[in-house]
């Protein structure tokens, strides 16, 4: 009976749960499974590490998010541990008010979040470990994705008894502010704690020997005894984070206006000893990864803004693997020239549907002309690579190194890549993208790790719809060129400006128009009239068009599975009452 099947359910469900302590992960990407680089770091532990878990659960105060949000954190630390092979320990406390636990919870840094009027909640955790203390004050569930790698990082911070040193130099103003201020300043926090952070000035003739590697951004006008003392640091085995830029657009966001020489990025002596050429004076359009934004006056799109989500990102290499979007602002282009000193592998590449574009042309780009941008667009064919990993030798009797070469450096800065706010004066940084990630993942690979590069950007990993992006390219290009020519007839006939003079000459001298130009002026009017229905026309018939395509991709999609589900059920029925028919007897 339906009772007795529902009991024998119960009674194995039961017993599964109690003995065999897992699960089985069927998302694409193992998205609730610990990734290799986790469970390489808590099996190499050489220390035991305590994690103490704070959680307000007696006054059953907390909101049912939180609750469900608390069960899957207990979950993920009861996993660690087992990964750990008995080198992680959790502990759990209840911080009640004026209890012992509510003085341990203060003193590692833990403070009530109030998530009501009046109520205060504990919900955060210590990483502790011989020596030293890292603590994560409140569990956000939006920060969810990123909690793993917030732990992980937090051991293995807490089990590095020397931190290595790794310096910065920048021309790029976000890049030089204070710690507190947002956008790319989260660079420099997010290195903290995992490296000694040292700001260079451009000036040194030389680097301490524990210093792993050095990042310099957007460089302009440095000194041949930088450039020399950064050439003798990478044939001592150290690495090389160099990212350029065409055109530093973050810049206007905080208020400098640059000057044209200090627009592109420029370092030549170091390009030629990588072997790598960079088009200085010329970004990437591309019309494939082509991104959407709202600039203050609705949503447009631009085809200088590039958004990667999996195409142009080469998934072969342990940098890149693991990203799954990244947004480029007004990118360049490189080229791998000489291949003596230093191999090169693609990490990122524009599609072939894709040209360059001026670059200082883009500085103050109005919506009329990414308009025209997108509409005159042209196509070469050619794939333009906008970062390279180079690995090699300065020098046929230095160490091997790495240099990792970018073509842009906005992509780091915000809002691009995300914001920084204060969580109990501790500083988080909410990604809108993998754009941090990706950068940590090849500064660490820069510097001979990968622990943590599996693990950073498991969030932003998606399956994009190729083959809906190729159906809305091929219906702009069956309007593209009418839209181009129409655009460019009223460019013209507005250009001549032949009926405003003529108003502006009635108007000034008082005098009648004669009915030739009269004529003129109607004839010129009706010219514009109708190409500005035509254009509209055409533009409604490609919107509708491309919303027809989406709709049948979603309607595919939807219905698709559950049509296979019921082929194959039917398809079983039908095998099963073929098996069991009666046989006819011989």
């Amino acid at each position: 009976s339906w009772a007795l099947l529902l009991v024998l359910l119960v009674v194995v469900s039961n017993f599964l749960s109690r003995n065999f302590a897992g699960h089985i992960d069927l998302t694409s990407n193992q998205r609730y499974t610990l990734s290799g680089g986790s469970k390489k770091i808590l099996q190499e532990l050489e220390q035991p590490v305590r994690i103490r878990f704070y959680l307000s659960e007696s006054d059953n105060i907390l909101p049912l998010e939180l609750r469900n949000f608390a069960s899957r954190v207990e979950d993920l630390l009861d996993v660690l541990a087992d990964a750990s092979e008995g080198k992680l320990k959790i502990e759990k406390y209840d911080p009640i008010p004026d209890s012992e636990a509510e003085i341990a919870a203060n003193l590692d840094g833990i403070r009530g979040e109030q998530i009501g009027p009046d109520l205060f909640t504990y919900f955060g955790l210590t990483v502790n470990g011989l020596i030293q203390t890292r603590a994560l004050p409140f569990l956000e569930p939006r920060n969810e994705v990123n909690l793993e790698y917030e732990i992980l990082r937090a051991i293995r911070q807490v089990t590095t008894e020397t931190l290595p040193k790794i310096g910065i130099y920048s021309t790029v103003s976000t890049f030089e502010g204070s710690e507190d201020q947002g956008g790319a300043s989260a660079l420099v926090h997010l290195l903290r704690g995992e490296a000694e952070v040292i700001r260079l000035s451009g000036d040194e003739t030389s680097f301490p020997a524990e210093m792993e590697t050095i990042i310099v951004i957007h460089p302009r006008g440095l000194s041949t005894s930088f450039t020399m003392a950064v050439q003798k640091h990478m044939a001592a085995g150290n690495g090389l984070s160099l990212l350029l830029d065409p055109l530093t657009i973050s810049e206007f966001f905080y208020g400098k206006v640059p000057t044209p020489d200090e627009l592109a990025s420029s370092w030549p002596e170091m390009l030629e000893l990588l072997g790598v050429t960079f088009a200085q004076d010329q970004a990437v359009l591309d019309m494939r990864l082509k991104a959407s934004v709202d600039r203050g006056q609705g949503e447009e799109v631009l085809n200088y803004l590039l958004d990667y989500d999996r195409e142009g990102l080469n998934l072969d290499h342990p940098v890149t693997q693991s990203v799954g979007d990244l947004r480029l602002v007004a990118a360049g282009s490189l080229t791998h020239v000489d291949a003596s000193r230093f191999s090169s592998s693609t990490l990122v590449q524009s599609t072939r549907d894709s040209s360059l574009f001026p670059a200082k042309n883009l500085m103050r780009v109005s919506s009329y002309d990414a308009r025209q941008l997108l509409q005159r667009f042209q196509a070469d064919d050619e794939i333009y690579h906008i970062a390279l990993m180079l690995e090699g030798r300065v020098t046929p009797a230095a160490q091997p190194c790495r240099a990792l070469v970018m073509a842009d450096v906005d992509f780091m800065t915000d809002p691009f890549a995300g914001t920084t706010r204060k969580v109990q004066d501790r500083q988080v940084f909410d990604p809108v993208n993998g754009s941090m990630g990706f950068f940590l993942n090849a500064l660490e690979h820069v510097r001979g790790g990968q622990g943590l590069s599996e693990i950073r950007n498991r969030k932003h990993q998606s399956r994009p719809f190729t083959r809906l992006v190729d159906l809305r390219r091929e219906a702009e290009e069956r309007y593209r060129s009418r839209i181009a020519e129409l655009e460019s007839q009223l460019e013209k006939l507005q250009t001549s400006n032949f009926a405003g003079n003529a108003a502006n000459s009635l108007a000034v001298s008082g005098q009648n128009l004669d009915p030739k130009t009269v004529t003129a002026i109607r004839e010129s009017k009706q010219v514009e009239k109708k190409l500005n229905e035509e254009l509209y026309l055409i533009r409604r018939q490609l919107r509708s068009d491309v919303k027809q395509i989406e709709s049948r991709i979603k309607w595919l999609n939807i219905a698709g599975i559950p049509l296979v589900v019921l082929l194959l059920g039917g398809l079983i029925v039908i095998l099963r009452h073929h098996k069991s028919r009666p046989r006819a007897s011989v």
